[in-house]
């Protein structure tokens, strides 16, 4: 069963070009869980966390998944990224070597695809993530993005999970990383 993220009869109605509204939200020919298709609803609608998230990718060691797709985004994150601290080049290489639950195709991701997993509300006082949410070892603190700073290709963009505010940093700065698999990799250099 393929997943689809946004009807024909959407595309339409929103007089979008194809291949943008592929770009938009386009999701993976199947995502399987356990022997069964998760569908990814349209990217517009409004999810409960509970909802929002399914554990994917599973394996031996952890039978229930190594990674979570967004259904809002059709986005699949790492379900613990990690507290290790890389400089921007290393976190660039580090997703793109990176296997999770034996699937490869991993990228830094992009300032839209990171803040997309910001929940303004969250109360938590940790990292502002939407109640509910499965991730693991998700530290509060700056966090890399593919995005490179339009004025000055030495620094890249980062975003603060304590906050939520998309910030700067010198691409040899040391901040965590979480890596994403599917969308549209943005690469600056």
């Amino acid at each position: 069963m393929n997943i689809q993220c946004i009807s024909k009869k959407t595309l339409k109605q929103l007089s979008v070009v194809p291949i943008l509204a592929l770009a938009i939200c386009a999701c993976a020919p199947s995502v399987v869980n356990k022997g069964e298709s998760t569908s990814c609803p349209d990217a517009w609608s409004k999810q409960l966390a509970q909802d929002r998230f399914v554990l994917v990718l599973p394996t031996e060691g952890n039978p229930d998944g190594e990674a979570v797709l967004d259904r809002e985004t059709c986005l699949v994150w790492e379900l613990a990224p990690g507290d290790t601290k890389l400089d921007w080049d290393s976190a660039v290489e580090q997703c793109i070597s990176k296997t999770v639950g034996s699937r490869m195709g991993w990228h830094l991701p992009t300032i839209e695809q990171l803040l997309s997993l910001i929940d303004r509300n969250a109360t938590s006082g940790g990292p502002l993530l939407p109640a509910g949410h499965p991730f693991k070892n998700v530290v509060s603190g700056f966090y890399w993005v593919a995005d490179n700073l339009p004025s000055d290709k030495s620094r890249a963009k980062t975003v603060e999970f304590n906050t939520g505010e998309v910030g700067d940093s010198n691409k040899t700065d040391k901040h965590h990383i979480w890596c994403v698999r599917g969308g549209i990799p943005r690469m600056d250099t």
